[in-house]
């Protein structure tokens, strides 16, 4: 995983940015399959790179459940 977005790496998505593509710093699966494509538009618009993936915490009921990992292919 990688504090910054290239290329093969599964970047750590940081709380900023989920409160501004997500509406939250707590998002639950349900905000994540919602608003993801925002957050997607973002990455593909400002850095112009495919194979990249992200990771984030996903929460239920306040507390941390599990890890959503999700990608941009290269084909």
């Amino acid at each position: 995983m990688s504090d910054n977005i290239d290329i093969c790496l599964a970047y750590v998505v940081t709380a900023e940015e989920m409160r501004e593509y997500l509406g939250t710093d707590n998002p639950t699966r349900n905000i994540i399959d919602e608003k993801i494509w925002g957050f997607w538009e973002h990455i593909a618009n400002s850095f112009g790179c495919r194979g990249v993936g992200i990771c984030m915490t996903v929460y239920e009921n306040d507390q941390p459940k599990e890890l959503y990992f999700g990608g941009y292919s290269f084909d």
